[in-house]
C-alpha cells in the first residue's frame, strides 16, 4: 500500500446527511479513507442508521486497505447523545456520577454498546475524562463524571471495563483536561496558565487511569497551554503529544484529533493543519463536516506526505492493529 493510501486512513470524515452521498462514497473509497463520525444530521431512524452503516461498510470491498470503516459517534448520555429514543437514555454522567458507583458505570457502558454495535457503530467518543473543575464551564458541565479528580479517575475504570466487555472502541477525552476552561473549543480557543505540576495533580489522574486500564483511544483537546507550550494547542503540540502522553505517560494507543474544523483552530488556518496534527503525532484527525473543506484538507496533506512518512507509517500501523483487534 502507497503513502497516499496510508494517509487515507488517518481521516475521519462527517457525511451531509442520513443517506450516504454519491461523491462521498467517491471521497471515502479513492482515498482510502479510515473512518466516518455520525451526527444528529445523518440519523433519522434506528433501521436507516443501520443501513448507513452497512452502505459505509460495503465501500471497503473496493477499497486498497480492504479494512473496514471505523464508524465513531458522541453518544455519550444526558444532553450529548446523537441518538435518541428508542435507543436507551442514559442521564448525564455527572448525575451517573453521584452513585459513586465503578458497577453502575460498568452496567450503563455495557448497555450503552451493546445498543451502538447493533446498529454498526463501533467507536464511541466516550468516557469524558474531564474533571467539572470550574462550575461556570458549560461545554463540559455535566458530562463529567465528578468534581473530583480521583472519583472521575474509580468511575472511568468502571466505564472502560463495560465497553471491553462489550467489545466497543473506547476514546477518552479531551486530554490533558477541558473542564477547568470557561471558552468552548467550538467557537473560540481556549486558554488554560496553570502548570504541568498543577495539572498532574488535578487533570491528568483520570488520564493516567484511563492508560492504566488500556483506554483504546485518546481525543486531544484544542486548549493553548502556555506554561506547557506558548506557541500550539494541545491538539497540534507535540510536547503534549509526544513528550508528555506518550513519552512521560506511556500511552500506547491512538490518539485522535477534535474536530479539526472547530473555531479555537481559526487563528492556525494559514498553515496545513492536517500535516500539523500528524507532524505533532496525531494518529486520526477528524473533519466532521464540510465536504469541500475534507477534500481541500486530504489534498493538501497528500501534497505534504513525505515531509511526515514516519510519521504517517507509525499511525498506520495504529490504525491498523485497532482495526485488526476490533473490526476483523
Amino acid at each position: 500500500m502507497n503513502l497516499k493510501h496510508k494517509l487515507g486512513q488517518m481521516f475521519n470524515v462527517g457525511l451531509e446527511g442520513p443517506t450516504l452521498l454519491e461523491k462521498e462514497a467517491k471521497l471515502i473509497v479513492e482515498n482510502n479513507i479510515g473512518g466516518v463520525t455520525l451526527f444528529s444530521r445523518n440519523i433519522s431512524n434506528l433501521e436507516q442508521v443501520k443501513q448507513l452503516c452497512e452502505s459505509l461498510q460495503a465501500l471497503t470491498r473496493n477499497m486498497p486497505s480492504q479494512q473496514n470503516l471505523l464508524i465513531a459517534i458522541d453518544q455519550e448520555g444526558g444532553r450529548v447523545a446523537r441518538i435518541k429514543e428508542p435507543l436507551t437514555l442514559f442521564p448525564p454522567m455527572f448525575e451517573v456520577g453521584k452513585e459513586n458507583s465503578a458497577a453502575l458505570c460498568f452496567d450503563v457502558a455495557t448497555q450503552l454498546a451493546q445498543d451502538l454495535l447493533g446498529l454498526g457503530i463501533n467507536w464511541d467518543f466516550a468516557p469524558v475524562l474531564d474533571v467539572r473543575l470550574n462550575p461556570e464551564n458549560e461545554v463540559i458541565g455535566d458530562r463529567a463524571f465528578s468534581e473530583d479528580p480521583d472519583q472521575v479517575a474509580k468511575l472511568t475504570s468502571g466505564f472502560l471495563r463495560g465497553f471491553r466487555k462489550a467489545g466497543m472502541i473506547s476514546c477518552g477525552k479531551h486530554f490533558p483536561g477541558h473542564g477547568y476552561t470557561s471558552l468552548d473549543s467550538h467557537f473560540d480557543l481556549p486558554v488554560d496558565d496553570r502548570t504541568l505540576e498543577e495539572l498532574k495533580q488535578t487533570e491528568l489522574i483520570p488520564f493516567r487511569k484511563a492508560i492504566a486500564q488500556n483506554v483504546d483511544t485518546m481525543m486531544m483537546a484544542h486548549i493553548i497551554y502556555p506554561k506547557v507550550d506558548p506557541k500550539w494547542p494541545a491538539s497540534l503540540s507535540k510536547i503534549w503529544i509526544q513528550e508528555i502522553l506518550r513519552d512521560e505517560l506511556g500511552y500506547k494507543g491512538l490518539i485522535v484529533s477534535d474536530d479539526i474544523n472547530m473555531k479555537a483552530l481559526d487563528s492556525y488556518r494559514d498553515q496545513s493543519l492536517s500535516c500539523k496534527a500528524i507532524e505533532a503525532g496525531a494518529d486520526v484527525m477528524l473533519y466532521c463536516e464540510g465536504f469541500e473543506a475534507q477534500t481541500a484538507a486530504i489534498k493538501e496533506a497528500q501534497t505534504q506526505a513525505e515531509e511526515v512518512s514516519l510519521n504517517i507509517e507509525n499511525a498506520f500501523d495504529r490504525i491498523i492493529k485497532l482495526k485488526d483487534k476490533f473490526l476483523s
